[in-house]
């Protein structure tokens, strides 16, 4: 039996949402293609050295929720950064249950050769949209998602 063309048109690949939720798998995709190669970085790690390119030293939990990425994997990618000697990690003084974390002089080095590529991707992903309007859609699509998960 063949759909209609409206049952078509209200097929799950067709809303929004799951438009959004391919193109951040394909960004992701990509991303991992392109900075494994060229820098040696993994996605979530991309994501903890760009939380802690702009940060204090932070906690595992802070840099977690920063990232939006789940503490067991910010926690491995922690362990693989340091093992580099991308980012130091060391027991905060008063609270020995708690580490802080932050980049070291070539974590540092690192995102300011990353930088550039990622502005470039993101260049070629954006040419010839508003910039200004595109960041508005994004920001408005994550505030009102927010609203509704605090509604749950």
């Amino acid at each position: 039996m063949k759909l209609s063309a409206e049952e078509e048109h209200q097929r799950l690949e067709h809303l929004t949402t799951a438009k959004i939720a391919r193109l951040g798998v394909a960004l992701e995709l990509a991303a991992s293609s392109v900075y494994s190669k060229q820098f040696g970085v993994k996605n979530h790690e991309l994501k903890v050295l760009n939380v802690l390119a702009g940060s204090e030293p932070v906690s595992l939990a802070e840099l977690s929720r920063r990232a939006h990425v789940d503490k067991a994997w910010v926690s491995r990618s922690i362990a693989s950064l340091v093992a580099r000697g991308l980012v130091r990690k060391w027991r905060k003084p008063g609270d020995e249950r708690m580490s802080l974390i932050e980049l070291t002089v070539e974590g540092i080095e690192l995102v300011r050769r990353i930088t550039p590529a990622m502005m470039e991707r993101q260049r070629e992903l954006l040419a010839g949209l508003d910039q200004e309007h595109v960041n508005w859609l994004l920001d408005t699509l994550l505030t009102r998602l927010e609203r509704m998960r605090k509604r749950k």
